[in-house]
Order: C-alpha cells, then sequence, then structure tokens
C-alpha cells in the first residue's frame, strides 16, 4: 500500500482567478493519482489549507503532515506546485532534508518534479541553488541601497523607535517626539544609576500604561541597546555615526549598557534556561517573553537568535513529557530501589549456589530444601516490594511537580535540550553519569 498524501493551501479569495484555487488543485492532485498510481494499491488523502500564507510552515496541516513523516505514515507528497507548499526557500530546503530523513518523495505537477529519481532530485537542487542566488543578489542589492539611503541621511529601517517619529514634511528623516524622549532619557537614566532594571521599569510602566504599550524585560533591554539614542545609525552592517540629533549622550548610553551586560535582568522563571539549541542552527536559544495586555500573563518563549523561530515553555515541556517523568521516577526512587535490587541479585545469587552445591552434594539435601524456600518466599517479598516502588513513582509526573523541583531536576539532570523547529520535535540530552544511572535501571529492570 502507497500512502500518498496531496497537500492543497489557498491563502486569498483572489487565487481563484490565477490558477490556485482550492478546486482546481484538488481536483489536479486526484486526476493525477489515479493516472500515475491507478495500477498500484494506494490511499490518498487530501490535506487543505485554507487561508493560510506560505511564508512559513506555522500552518496545522503541515504539521500534522510532519508528524506523520516522523511516524513514517507518509510515502510520497503530491502539491500542484512548489510555492503551495513554501514560499520561503529556507522552509524549502529544510524540508527538502526532512523529506529525505523520512524516506518521503516530493512530487510538483506543474514544477515536473518528482523526488524519487534522480533526475526529480537534481532539478529540485537546481531550483533551490537558483532560489538561493536569487535571493543573495537581493539581499546585496538591498544592502547597497541601505549603504547609499544612510550617506544620503535617510533612516532605511521600518520601524522607528521610541522617542522619534517621521517628519511630516519627509518621510525619510526623523525628529524627536519630546514627550517620548523624556521617557528614553529615564530609562537610560536609572539604569546607569543602578538604581532601577529592565524588570523593574518595566513592570512600572505597565502599571501606568505608559504610552499605551505592553512593556516587557526584554522591551526595554531592546531599547538600551539601540544605537540611535545617541545618534548612530547601525543596520546591516551600515553604521553612520551622527546620523541624528541624539537623545542621550555617548557616556550615558555606554554606562546604561555596561550595567546591563554585567546583569542577568529576565528575572522571568524559565525551567530551561540556558539548555535549549536550535538543531538547525546549533545556536542556543534565548529567553524572551510576551506579555498580554487584557489579562496580564506573561508566556515564555525560547528564540532562535539565526533563524529567529521561536517555541514555547509549554510545548518543550509536553514534547519531552516522557523524557522529563522518566527523571523524577529515577530521581525520586533511586535510593530504596537500588537497594532492594542488590538485595534481590544478591539472594538469587545465593539460592543459585545453594542449588549448585545441592546437586553436587556439598550441602544436606534436607536443609537445602528448607533454606531454598525460604529464599524463594523473600526473593517474592523482594519482588513486591520494588513493583510497589516502581507502580507509586510512575504516578509521579514532571508537570505535577512545584516549580523548584522542576528546576532542580533540570539543572542537575539536563545536559542540553535539542529543538527542531520543522516537525516540533525535543531530544533530552542528560549529563553522563545520570545516563550512566538510568542504563544500569535499565538493565537492573531486564534482569529483574
Amino acid at each position: 500500500m502507497i500512502n500518498i498524501v496531496g497537500y492543497a493551501r489557498e491563502s486569498t479569495l483572489d487565487q481563484a482567478h490565477n490558477g490556485f484555487n482550492m478546486a482546481d488543485q484538488v481536483r489536479r492532485i486526484t486526476k493525477f493519482c489515479k493516472l500515475e498510481y491507478g495500477d498500484q494499491e494506494y490511499n490518498l488523502t487530501i490535506k487543505k489549507e485554507e487561508g493560510c500564507s506560505g511564508k512559513n510552515l506555522e500552518r496545522p496541516e503541515i504539521q500534522k503532515i510532519l508528524e506523520q513523516m516522523e511516524r513514517h505514515e507518509i510515502d510520497i507528497i503530491v502539491v500542484y506546485c512548489l510555492d503551495r507548499l513554501t514560499r520561503s526557500l529556507k522552509d524549502l530546503n529544510e524540508l527538502l532534508i526532512k523529506f529525505d530523513s523520512c524516506s518521503v518523495s516530493l512530487v510538483s505537477l506543474s514544477n515536473n518534479i518528482d523526488t524519487s529519481n534522480p533526475m526529480g532530485r537534481f532539478f529540485v537542487n537546481i531550483i533551490v541553488l537558483i532560489a538561493q542566488w536569487e535571493l543573495d543578489t537581493l539581499k546585496d542589492r538591498t544592502l547597497r541601497g541601505i549603504e547609499e539611503s544612510a550617506r544620503q541621511g535617510n533612516y532605511s529601517k521600518g520601524m522607528v523607535p521610541i522617542g522619534y517619529h517621521r517628519r511630516d514634511d519627509d518621510h525619510h528623516q526623523l525628529e524627536i517626539v519630546p514627550e517620548e524622549a523624556k521617557i528614553v532619557r529615564y530609562i537610560f537614566t536609572e539604569i546607569a544609576a543602578d538604581r532601577e532594571s529592565n524588570y523593574t521599569i518595566a513592570k512600572k510602566f505597565r502599571e501606568q500604561n505608559v504610552l499605551n504599550k505592553a512593556w516587557v524585560e526584554s522591551t526595554v533591554g531592546a531599547l538600551v541597546k539601540n544605537k540611535l539614542y545617541y545618534g548612530c545609525f547601525e543596520f546591516l552592517g551600515v553604521n553612520k555615526p551622527e546620523f541624528i540629533e541624539p537623545i542621550v549622550t555617548r557616556e550615558i548610553w555606554d554606562k546604561a549598557n555596561e550595567i546591563n551586560n554585567s546583569k542577568k535582568y529576565d528575572r522571568h522563571p524559565y525551567l530551561y534556561r540556558n539548555k535549549c539549541y536550535c538543531t538547525g542552527c546549533q545556536k542556543q536559544l534565548l529567553q524572551v517573553s510576551t506579555l498580554k495586555k487584557k489579562s496580564g500573563k506573561v508566556y515564555l518563549y525560547y528564540k532562535c537568535p539565526e533563524c529567529k523561530r521561536t517555541i514555547s515553555e509549554k510545548a518543550i515541556t509536553d514534547l519531552a513529557d516522557d523524557s522529563f517523568n522518566m527523571m523524577v521516577k529515577a530521581t525520586y526512587c533511586n535510593a530504596e530501589l537500588a537497594s532492594l535490587q542488590n538485595k534481590y541479585r544478591r539472594t538469587s545469587s545465593e539460592l543459585n549456589r545453594l542449588v549448585y552445591d545441592s546437586v553436587h552434594n556439598v550441602v544436606n539435601h534436607q536443609y537445602a530444601k528448607k533454606e531454598a524456600d525460604r529464599m524463594k518466599e523473600e526473593l517474592s517479598n523482594l519482588r513486591l516490594q520494588i513493583n510497589d516502588i516502581g507502580e507509586n513513582t510512575s504516578r509521579q509526573y514532571f508537570i505535577g511537580l512545584n516549580y523548584e523541583s522542576q528546576q532542580k531536576i533540570i539543572e542537575e539532570k539536563v545536559e542540553r535540550i535539542d529543538v527542531t523547529f520543522i516537525g516540533k520535535n525535543v531530544t533530552v540530552k542528560y549529563y553522563e553519569e545520570f545516563e550512566k544511572l538510568l542504563e544500569g535501571g535499565k538493565k537492573n529492570e531486564k534482569e529483574l
């Protein structure tokens, strides 16, 4: 049985006029499968994604497909054209690697690509190379444009930082907003004097609803790092000092950043602080947070500084559930369980020696039988105790522990947590000493 998944995506209603409407994609995919695989036994499932952009892979049906691939439930994926799958070169490249590792073939009808054969893989590689060349060329042109625009004194970034706004007569130029500039100066002054921190300022501004913004610790930290506040424009390698009228002096900017760099300001209780890494970029993930203004609830995330992808702390906990539960079991039953297991092995060894001595007439048969019965009863009781501990500790779940206990286990047992963003997968790597302890526990369970 060949398991085929057809993927159709329609982001806007006007796609009905350019050949990408949902019904047409489904019809073409179905017709192709019937013609191509009609003489074989196959199962076709159509996944429809309506109203979703192809700029990233954060789409429900794509995520389901990736999960199915991990379980090896898909042999072939069929799309009408590659941009239905994704419009991102980076995502396409990562998907192709994922398809290859899961032994899944990709068929694109309009591009006449089938990666199940060498020619199809060759054309896909050519497409990726051409797209990469176009992307690099675009980046180079963009950078040259930014450089030239900066030389002319224009502000080339999209967002304008707090304290400035675009001039009405020339949107390429910025000017100071007095009311906002006061807030910026307050932030720099308080941090440079070490009277307040990113955290306390964000908390105060949030409570006072300053500028009607959702202030969080990372917002204040990013503001303090912005060189524009002492007049320097810096973007994509372009560095232009004395670019604009400064809000603070270079001295106070340096002092505030010196204070910030000397402290760890993010006070949110991240469970996996400095433990998470991106499997694609091999970069350590940063801790970031968002605030829901209506509820006042803070959500914790981990972000790759290279590929900019994020994953919530809750998602990591859910994905690593089995690994963390195993840590809890090993942590809270080790001492007693190890003692009982050692006693079980010693008694079992003594029983084996007694049987051997009895067979070879080294000991009295009547005495041997009496001792053997006693040892068998002792082994039976030990096994019951060991099983009771196993059952009790198996009910202790990581998510049921308080934060301090969770943090202690993660800090002591986990060396790193590797996060795969495409397909959403988490791999927990323990410290070597704990890994050996787990292996020993598994070996003991097998022996018993």
